[in-house]
């Protein structure tokens, strides 16, 4: 009886002792210093220093959700894409530009890399970072030339993820492949003038021209030097465009009708000669715009539409909504040559563009010249028609 006395005693004291230390375990949030319901004042200094740990892990748990946030912000707004992955090849972030150039969708986070990708070159990148080797590469995804850097994230001497850049490489191969194109046309361009100079001045000092033929060898150099003239100007004026951008243009309000009243009176000689009549608006047509370039711009439209036209042709110049409309009488162009009349020294008919002292790059400093200024060039034409 003593027995079961002392251990029904025992039960009922030894709850009543952990009481408090249970309240005091169920309701650290609401715990009162120094005043509250503990009931054993050596358990405050205990409670109070829970508490202030408490509240010191709270606001580093705060600072570092805000961290983790802005982080996930700047990774979202980066241009290039991003893959972050873990010691073991799982993807802990991807932001929306790797996505994108993968074209997937979904959470990839806590999966392997394969998952998000089987892309050889990638995976074997990643393969090689994992073991603290840093790769680069050069891969195509979704048609787009992509520049993979693969970055191993080094903690404590080991490897602890890997860092995966993805940059779109795709405008500036196109701009690289565009350019040494544009550098051999240039000089094969430069070249043709350059050697009939050459050789006729030759045959000159050689006197190995009869001096009836003199005048005739003269005149070609004089013709092939202002071809050569205008290969350099229009060249110059190509470069000077390529380093342009929209915000270095110097804006005015100008008036295209004014401007083309101009430079049909420029053209006027040339329109003599070949027999062709230019019509133009009445109106006014007032535009924002940097007045050098967009004489340049309608000069060549208008210079282009004499010089291929016919004998006894005209040239129609309209406003039109907010087009200007340069039609001729020509001789038109085939259709498989449309779309690539703006291409720098393209020529639909290149024994015809010489004869005319066509340099080729007309059509793409007009094309440069409205994309500086945000609009578009277009053509529609039928062949022997204009």
């Amino acid at each position: 009886a003593v027995l079961l006395f002392s251990l029904f005693f025992a039960h009922i004291l030894s709850n009543r002792f952990v009481e408090p230390i249970r309240r005091l375990a169920e309701n650290l949030d609401s715990v009162q210093f120094p005043e509250g319901d503990l009931i054993y004042k050596e358990f405050t200094p205990f409670a109070r220093e829970i508490k202030r740990e408490r509240d010191n892990t709270a606001r580093e748990m705060s600072r570092l959700k805000f961290e983790r946030n802005r982080f996930r912000t700047l990774i979202e707004d980066m241009s290039e894409g991003m893959i972050l992955l873990d010691s073991k090849n799982e993807v802990v972030l991807v932001n929306g530009v790797a996505r994108e150039m993968f074209r997937v969708d979904g959470d990839f986070t806590g999966r392997n890399i394969r998952c998000f990708s089987r892309n050889i070159p990638l995976n074997n990148a990643v393969e090689s970072a994992a073991k603290g080797k840093k790769a680069d590469a050069e891969i195509q995804v979704s048609g787009k030339d992509v520049r993979l850097i693969a970055s191993p994230v080094f903690v404590g001497g080991e490897v602890s993820g890997v860092i995966v850049i993805l940059l779109d490489v795709t405008e500036k191969k196109n701009l690289s492949d565009l350019r040494e194109k544009f550098t051999a046309n240039a000089s094969h361009e430069l070249k043709t003038p350059l050697t009939s100079i050459a050789g006729d001045a030759e045959m000159i000092e050689t006197g190995m021209a009869k001096p009836e033929d003199v005048p005739e060898f003269a005149r070609k150099i004089h013709k092939e030097s202002a071809r050569l003239l205008a290969l350099t100007n229009d060249i110059m004026k190509l470069s000077e465009l390529d380093e342009s951008n929209p915000d270095s243009l110097s804006l005015e309000k100008v008036n295209l009708g004014e401007m083309l009243k101009e430079i049909a009176s420029m053209l006027e000689p040339l329109a003599a000669k070949r027999h062709v009549s230019v019509s133009l608006p009445s109106e006014d047509f007032f535009v924002m715009g940097d007045k050098g370039k967009l004489f340049e711009m309608l000069y060549n439209l208008v210079v282009n539409a004499i010089r291929y036209n016919k004998d006894s042709g005209s040239v129609t110049v309209s406003f039109e909504g907010n087009s200007v409309v340069v039609k001729d009488t020509g001789v038109g162009i085939a259709e498989e040559h449309l779309p690539h009349i703006f291409e720098r020294f393209y020529r639909a008919d290149k024994s015809r563009s010489e004869e005319t002292g066509g340099t080729g790059l007309g059509l793409a400093i007009v094309k440069h010249i409205a994309e500086l200024h945000k609009a578009k060039v277009s053509v529609s034409s039928v062949f022997g028609e204009g």
